[in-house]
């Protein structure tokens, strides 16, 4: 448990400040025995909705390594990082850990019970760290790796936030040409009988079925989307591979499953994780279960004694994945041509990002500068023969 305390000290100075203690006895207990005297004692609790973010976990974690590269305890790292921590449940379950440490229990022991912030992984390459004395440098290569592929993520994000916002806003001006705008033109063109052009029947009519059916089209593509929800649950793997077929974004999303699967392959071998359980790790990383399913594939002949460049050639992975995964059995740095793979992943990826908005981009425009162009052309040719007959 987590107290926030007001207190005053032997000089009668005021203090404030955290203390984590299994009760409150033992908080007042635990200030008691450095001269810390609490007015006021408040148990901490996290809020409902609180969580730690990647950013403040990369943060802390990248830090720690260099603490303990420096060759500076754990006990005392964490007591110079919990200064700096802003988020409570960080900061809540960074002192949890330090109270363990006090009890006599190893850093990995600590963070295990901490699984659902700092992730299933970490305990056990800080295990490897203790044994291996290369705990900072194992803390910050993990950390490496999480803000690698915080990144990535980020960057497809950002790609596809402006297309679709303004695709999102486009419809919207869209709707409300439709609705409220073209119905007021129709009644002038109604009130004036002429014979409207094609163009323009057209229009009105598309208009007046959005008028009347809104909930109706909201309907439709409420039912779209449950639809394929449910397609995507019942038949997830021919699901996953159609997704792998789409243009353009299929490969993308088949370079990122195989950047996370390399990547992670990679952080393992590199921390001396066993290949079983390493590649049983990496493969929790892969979210498609077409691609998953052919890496499974692969881990359980490289379990049988099949070379890990020959299984995964008999799974069709690219020549360039095998041949390299070839160089790194034959030379014993598995590890590093693994990483090697891995950025070359990430810089196809950031191509396929840069290409991906250069295509976008236009596309949307064309087809809204289309859509638009056909309203108003049909909005104005009414208009034209009207000023004609005048």
């Amino acid at each position: 448990m987590l107290f926030f305390y007001k207190a005053i000290d032997q000089s009668g100075n005021s203090k404030i400040g955290y203390i984590y203690a299994k009760s409150l006895e033992e908080a007042i207990e635990e200030l008691a025995k450095q001269s810390i005297y609490p007015i006021e004692i408040i148990e901490e609790k996290e809020g409902l909705f609180s969580r730690v973010s990647k950013n403040d976990v990369i943060l802390f974690l990248k830090n720690l390594g260099l603490l303990l590269e420096l060759k500076i305890d754990a006990k005392k790292a964490l007591e110079i990082l919990e200064n700096s921590i802003s988020n409570k449940k960080l900061l809540i379950a960074i002192k949890e850990i330090k109270y363990e440490l006090t009890s006599g229990k190893k850093l990995s022991e600590a963070f295990k019970k901490h699984e659902n912030i700092f992730g299933k992984d970490l305990p056990i390459l800080i295990e490897i760290g203790e044994e291996t004395n290369k705990l900072g440098s194992i803390i910050q290569r993990y950390a490496q790796f999480l803000e690698e592929s915080q990144n990535l993520i980020s960057k497809i994000k950002s790609a596809l936030a402006y297309p679709l916002f303004t695709l999102i806003t486009a419809f919207f001006i869209l709707y409300i040409l439709m609705s409220y705008v073209v119905p007021q033109i129709a009644k002038v063109f109604k009130a004036s009988k002429a014979e409207l052009p094609f163009l323009t029947k057209g229009l009105i009519a598309i208009s007046n079925f959005i008028s009347l059916n809104i909930s109706f089209i909201l309907f439709i593509f409420l039912s779209i989307f449950s639809f394929l929800y449910f397609i995507k649950r019942k038949y997830r793997k021919k699901f996953d591979y159609a997704l792998l077929k789409l243009p353009i974004f299929g490969k993308l999303i088949y370079l990122r499953e195989l950047y996370n699967f390399f990547s992670y392959l990679s952080l393992m071998l590199n921390c001396k994780v066993n290949f079983k359980r390493a590649i049983e790790k990496a493969l929790d990383l892969c979210t498609n279960t077409y691609i998953k399913e052919k890496l499974k594939r692969v881990s359980k002949k490289v379990l049988k004694g099949v070379p890990f460049s020959q299984a995964l050639k008999e799974e069709n992975f690219d020549e360039l994945i095998c041949s390299l995964v070839l160089v790194g059995e034959e030379t014993a740095k598995l590890d590093k041509t693994l990483e090697s793979l891995s950025n070359y992943f990430s810089t196809k990826i950031n191509e396929r990002i840069t290409f991906l908005l250069k295509f976008l981009e236009p596309a949307i425009t064309l087809f809204l500068g289309i859509i638009i162009g056909l309203i108003v052309i049909a909005i104005m040719l009414p208009l034209l023969e009207m000023s004609n007959l005048v």
